[in-house]
């Protein structure tokens, strides 16, 4: 089918519209994060030697988690 490739896209933007746009919530975050996703998923697989690398699976792995926590800790400091 010619949609598959489209799915992730319509999925994520679906889930932005119904949690990303909900009153209280930071829109600004939500949609840098979707387009942050969008720009990940593209260069996904011009870099698929390098993410096969147990060494860079690690330390993007780290980086992740990083990311997540200093994400929240910002948004938490805002309340």
């Amino acid at each position: 089918m010619r949609l598959i490739p489209w799915l992730p896209l319509l999925a994520g933007s679906a889930m932005f519209g119904i949690y990303g746009t909900a009153p209280g919530t930071d829109l600004l975050g939500h949609a840098f994060g979707f387009l942050a996703g969008v720009a990940v998923g593209t260069l996904q697989p011009m870099c698929r030697k390098i993410f096969a690398s147990k060494v860079a699976q690690i330390i993007l792995t780290l980086l992740a988690a990083a990311l997540i926590f200093l994400a929240w800790k910002a948004a938490l400091a805002n309340n």
